[in-house]
């Protein structure tokens, strides 16, 4: 068994995978994503840069990614291309938490890719472990800004640029 993700975590899963295995593996023909324009945001590491490389290797059109630091996404663009190089990536740098931010570089990707078919609302943080007495109030704000304010942002900014059946 793999090391738990998360120390004194007690862990009932039998099995911890790293790595797609071949029943959801992304390059299986029935889970294709060839013609499809996919947005992540928080895809400049951790699980939006795996899912970016999973939708190369199902060969979307395109694979946008959305990130705070731009030397992040263009670590993860380089992976994102080494898995395809036939799917155009592309990157903006955002801040989920500010409406504008995040609308502009939805319609800069638009612009560049088209409507969007897939988008991964995926920008969070592992807020800072402790216990509730003493717990910095700042540190409570900032996890909800960032995963309930900057989700809610995202999926607003994108569903009037979804393409028709978009997911």
């Amino acid at each position: 068994m793999a090391p738990l993700p998360l120390p004194n975590l007690v862990s009932f899963t039998k099995t911890w995978h790293n790595e797609p295995y071949p029943l959801i593996s992304p390059t299986r023909p029935e889970l294709s994503a060839h013609g499809k324009n996919v947005v992540i945001t928080g895809g400049s590491h951790g699980i939006g840069r795996a899912i970016g490389v999973a939708f190369a290797q199902a060969n979307a059109k395109s694979v946008a990614i959305i990130g705070r630091s731009r030397e992040r996404l263009e670590t993860a663009a380089t992976a994102i291309r080494t898995a395809n190089p036939l799917t155009t990536v592309l990157l903006q740098v955002a801040d989920t938490t500010q409406r504008e931010s995040i609308t502009k570089a939805l319609n800069s990707i638009v612009d560049q890719a088209g409507k969007i078919d897939i988008f991964a609302a995926n920008a969070g943080i592992l807020p800072v472990y402790g216990p509730v007495m003493g717990y910095p109030e700042e540190e409570l704000l900032r996890s909800l800004m960032i995963n309930t304010v900057g989700a809610f942002n995202s999926i607003q900014a994108f569903l009037p640029l979804a393409a028709p059946g978009a997911k």
